[in-house]
């Protein structure tokens, strides 16, 4: 190798790695979703966001979706209750691309495509699952799951359908490899109390996370070649299943099961740029704050841990699920705060750029 060919190299390796460890979270702004007559949030649950920063909203609790533009303003609603055509019983995760929203229903068991005509979203199709989908992305004509799937062989926590041929499965992520060792049917697996999956996919790479555990699991889509990282810092407590926990979830003990998961931390998802991937989780309930912190960590694409931060004005839900949307056109990271206020939802998205 050439002298100045290694020097650029180098100073390539140097600058990256300052990029990495020197890098930042701003609070941009605060968009306040404003409720009215006709948009009272029942339960919000996950969300996303457009083209010209409307957020896209699922109401579990009415259920349907609503749109608000990029300042909180209620724009429509569409879906509904039912089993029909474009209808919800338990709407759980959506994807959106610039044509078409996919909208999981985990009652029910499908997944709904809707397509955006003239600035609203219309019903096109649906397509029956065997099992729950926790996440989903639609890349090339395939649409990708995180959810359980029996296989020929063996239990897969991640696949994908061709959405031509939605009888065709490509088995890609099993679900020993996503919990990793233990008895997984052992009554204290934690797999058995909490199972959901979350995924970002960056050019051949699956970058796939379970909540149970800070551990991100990068598998090459074309080859299966994989590697495994993660690292727990002093913030990080691993959920693990008790006894008491055991009886809790037995005797179906809510009030109880809530009081020990507040011990603990929860994974929310994970998303990846073109420099480097980022993992959200919640830390232990603090006590004096009465609130639940979120933690953003960074890594390099091999795997490299390079920093920590604790997210601004962020609250974590207790469960810890559909908060966050990560844009990549735009370096944005959308979290969903949400607050209960004389018994209503009060919901807001802080907006970080990063």
């Amino acid at each position: 190798m050439k002298k100045g060919l290694k020097i650029v190299l180098l100073l390539f390796f140097i600058n990256f790695g300052i990029t990495l460890s020197g890098i930042e979270i701003k609070l941009e702004k605060i968009i306040q979703i404003k409720e009215d007559k006709d948009a009272i949030i029942m339960i919000p649950g996950s969300f996303t966001v457009g083209e010209n920063e409307e957020i896209i909203l699922i109401d579990t609790g009415a259920p349907d979706v609503k749109v608000f533009n990029s300042k909180g303003a209620y724009l429509y609603s569409f879906g509904g209750k039912g089993y029909g055509p474009g209808e919800f019983i338990l709407p759980y995760t959506c994807y959106r691309n610039k044509k078409s929203l996919w909208i999981s229903d985990i009652r029910s068991r499908k997944i709904i495509q809707y397509n955006l005509i003239n600035g609203y979203y219309k019903y096109v199709n649906e397509s029956r699952q065997t099992n729950v989908c926790y996440g989903l992305q639609v890349i090339s004509n395939k649409i990708y799951i995180a959810g359980y799937k029996s296989g020929k062989d063996q239990e897969y926590s991640f696949y994908a359908k061709d959405l031509k041929n939605m009888f065709k499965t490509e088995y890609i992520i099993p679900r020993s490899l996503k919990f990793g060792s233990g008895n997984l049917n052992g009554k204290y697996h934690y797999s058995r109390y909490n199972s959901n999956g979350y995924f970002d996919i960056y050019k051949n790479h699956v970058y796939f996370v379970w909540s149970g555990d800070l551990r991100i699991i990068k598998l090459n889509l074309i080859d299966k070649s994989k590697k495994i990282f993660g690292h727990k810092t002093k913030n990080y407590v691993k959920p693990i299943v008790t006894k008491k926990f055991v009886i809790a979830h037995k005797e179906r003990n809510s009030r109880l099961m809530m009081e020990i998961r507040k011990k603990y931390s929860f994974v929310g998802g994970v998303f990846v740029t073109p420099d480097y991937v980022g993992i959200l989780y919640r830390g232990v309930h603090q006590i004096s704050q009465g609130k639940y912190p979120v933690y953003v960590q960074f890594y390099s694409h091999i795997g490299e841990f390079k920093k920590e931060i604790v997210l601004d004005q962020a609250l974590a839900n207790p469960y810890y699920q559909g908060q966050f949307y990560y844009s990549k056109n735009l370096s944005k990271l959308y979290f969903k705060n949400t607050k209960e206020e004389d018994e209503s939802y009060i919901c807001e998205i802080l907006v970080y750029k990063i």
